[in-house]
């Protein structure tokens, strides 16, 4: 009997692995995301500033939007990846 409670421990804390694996590669892949959005970002406003239009604050304040919009967007991916983790703890204790 004492087989089986080891068992079943072992496969708990092997599904925890998983789900706890789960959330870091999507914080990996949200962090590559907000990488490639900064740099995205970089690239318009030196595009802006060499274009001449740099003097139009609306067209800062649009790229800046827009990074915050985005940046907001990866933000509510990586509280839903944690809240599913958390679920799926909780339910395995």
């Amino acid at each position: 009997m004492d087989e089986i409670v080891e068992i079943v421990e072992i496969v708990r804390r092997i599904g925890r692995r998983q789900g706890q694996n789960a959330y870091y590669r999507t914080c990996y892949t949200l962090l590559k995301k907000s990488q490639d959005l900064l740099l995205q970002t970089s690239n318009e406003l030196l595009d802006l500033y060499h274009s001449n239009a740099f003097k139009k604050p609306e067209s800062v304040s649009t790229i800046a939007d827009d990074l915050r919009n985005d940046i907001h967007a990866l933000l509510a991916r990586e509280r839903r990846a944690r809240s599913h983790w958390d679920e799926f703890y909780e339910s395995d204790k």
